[in-house]
């Protein structure tokens, strides 16, 4: 919410995101950027999913720069 409520609208994904992991650094949360993560099937491997964010190696952000969704 503190990203939205400095830059507001208008802004493309990648400078939200930038401005996210500022935020994370400052709140001493572990994360990694753009990480890819196999997606399973009935426990069958079926192919990898970018996600934004790792955080504290378990939740997943994805960020997305529109009006509405």
């Amino acid at each position: 919410m503190e990203v939205h409520r400095v830059l507001g609208t208008g802004y493309q994904e990648y400078i939200y995101q930038n401005a996210l992991a500022i935020e994370l650094n400052n709140s001493n949360l572990c994360f990694v950027k753009e990480f890819e993560m196999k997606v399973m099937y009935k426990g069958d491997y079926i192919g990898l999913r970018r996600v934004d964010f790792l955080i504290e190696k378990v939740i997943s952000v994805e960020l997305k720069a529109k009006v509405e969704l």
